[in-house]
């Protein structure tokens, strides 16, 4: 919890946890520039548009996915975060701000992304390879049924054209597949 000048009220040991503080270290002490100073990138976060700040001048909820606050260590925490304003006889009086460590979700979503990637890249390769087969097989293939048509037109009933008949039975199911 943050009163209305951004100063940290009161903290839980989960969240101290999160971010490596103690909640001696950190109550009394502004939060955004504790955790909150810089944006993923690195670059400077300014003040005026983080949404705690927001909440804390101009109230209502504000949800963002897709943040980090900074550990102690000086590492990004990546999280999920929503700030809720406290509100006393009609006045904002300080803001409440959950939050959740979206590490392993973040890292889950990239793998899951990489599979869909390499399953994509394995399905192209095996479509490019059915084709390329496919036209190795009919190529000859052709050529062999083209043979056994004119082998069938010239010895449509002795045992050749049967055996004519046959090579063009089996070669049209081979096309086929």
């Amino acid at each position: 919890g943050v009163d209305k000048q951004g100063r940290v009220t009161f903290i839980n040991p989960a969240a101290c946890r999160m971010l490596g503080l103690t909640p001696e270290s950190v109550v009394g002490r502004q939060i955004h520039p504790l955790i909150h100073h810089s944006r993923p990138d690195g670059s400077t976060y300014p003040l005026c548009d983080c949404p705690t700040n927001q909440t804390l001048h101009h109230g209502g909820v504000m949800t963002v996915t897709d943040e980090v606050y900074w550990h102690a260590d000086g590492h990004a925490v990546p999280v999920i975060y929503s700030t809720h304003p406290m509100v006393r006889d009609g006045r904002i009086i300080g803001a409440v701000v959950s939050f959740m460590d979206v590490t392993e979700r973040r890292a889950l979503e990239e793998a899951r992304e990489e599979a869909r990637l390499a399953a994509e890249r394995l399905a192209r390769i095996k479509s490019e390879f059915l084709a390329n087969m496919s036209h190795e097989i009919r190529t000859p293939l052709n050529g062999v049924l083209g043979f056994a048509r004119i082998g069938l037109r010239d010895h449509p009933h002795d045992p050749a054209g049967r055996l004519f008949s046959s090579i063009l039975e089996s070669g049209k199911l081979l096309l086929g597949v």
